[in-house]
């Protein structure tokens, strides 16, 4: 059993912990080696030191990369994974895609594949604490059944392609099915394939599993902040939570 936490000391883990769950064979991943997590099991902890952005976009990217250093100890060849890293982010205009986002009352972040739909949930939440929208973070054909029905025009779609032949047939179909209904709808694509008519394009190298999370996580975070930043005074800002989330043990 892996448990990750990235405080070490999130309300969950804490349960774990008093009920006496968690001990060898589990391991912990966390940022903090000091924590109660880092404490109760042998723990990979993530460098870098605290996380101190509300939004957590560094440690993301940090426990992405604990999950690949995991997954190559088990034998998986990540050699791809490590070229992003190498490669450094994506340099692109991403005006477009930040104007969209800047007037949209709600947005859905939608994916094909286990590894970008990890990424695109992740920046589901990151943008609903920042940017205090209501946002969805959906599986393709999650989000066909139902929330299709809930859009507007002038909701912001935005999907994440990967490479892969089912995968690419899929997300061509329904990013035209948004053109088709006057939906606004931003591809982020790394399947190599050529863009949907009428939609608005982010274009990563052809990728997919792991390797396209790592592209795609700082692309979107980008976004996102950047967005965050026109929508509000004071981006960023807890209204109501706090950096730990804890309070359901008290």
């Amino acid at each position: 059993m892996l448990v990750t936490s990235q405080s070490g000391g999130s309300g969950e883990v804490l349960r774990m912990i008093e009920m006496g769950l968690l001990h060898p064979p589990a391991s912990g991943l966390t940022l903090e080696g000091d924590s109660p997590l880092a404490r109760a099991l042998p723990s990979l902890v993530g460098t870098g030191g605290s996380e101190l952005a509300y939004a957590a976009t560094r440690s993301q990217l940090i426990t992405l990369a604990q999950h690949g250093a995991l997954l190559e100890a088990l034998g998986l060849d990540i050699t791809d994974s490590l070229s992003v890293l190498h490669e450094g982010p994506l340099k692109a205009d991403l005006s477009d895609t930040v104007a969209v986002l800047t007037q949209a009352p709600v947005a859905v972040m939608v994916a094909h594949g286990a590894a970008a739909q990890g990424a695109m949930d992740a920046a589901a939440h990151c943008l609903m604490e920042t940017v205090r929208m209501p946002v969805l973070g959906l599986e393709a054909g999650q989000f066909r059944h139902g929330p299709f029905e809930m859009i507007q025009p002038d909701t912001a779609v935005i999907m994440l392609r990967s490479a892969g032949e089912a995968v690419v047939v899929r997300s061509l179909h329904q990013a035209g099915e948004c053109v088709s209904f006057g939906i606004t709808r931003i591809v982020i694509g790394a399947s190599g394939r050529a863009r949907v008519a009428g939609t608005i394009i982010v274009a990563l190298k052809k990728r997919g599993g792991l390797a396209l999370a790592f592209a795609a996580l700082p692309v979107v975070q980008e976004i996102i902040v950047s967005a965050a930043a026109m929508r509000l005074p004071n981006t960023g800002v807890p209204q109501r939570s706090t950096k730990i989330a804890s309070a359901e043990v008290a």
